[in-house]
């Protein structure tokens, strides 16, 4: 259930973050794999990773709220 949780944490970051989280661990592409697949600089890249790292780390780890009363996860 726990990484269910991680899933759908996952699932409420934005797009670009998540993308690039996707990238570097489910297909095991490298930051610079990443920036050459995105057509992006490096730091953007490594940019993207930790900032999504951070909020998901927040997300995954606040008490789970019912979406009926807090409508949406918030960050």
């Amino acid at each position: 259930a726990r990484w269910g949780s991680l899933r759908l944490a996952l699932q409420e970051l934005p797009p670009e973050q998540r993308s690039a989280i996707q990238l570097a661990y489910y297909q095991g592409m490298s930051h610079r794999e990443i920036a050459e697949f995105l057509d992006i600089p490096l730091g953007t890249v490594k940019t993207r990773i930790r900032l999504g790292m951070q909020r998901l780390r927040r997300l995954w780890l606040q008490p789970e709220l019912p979406r009926s009363i807090s409508g949406k996860m918030d960050v």
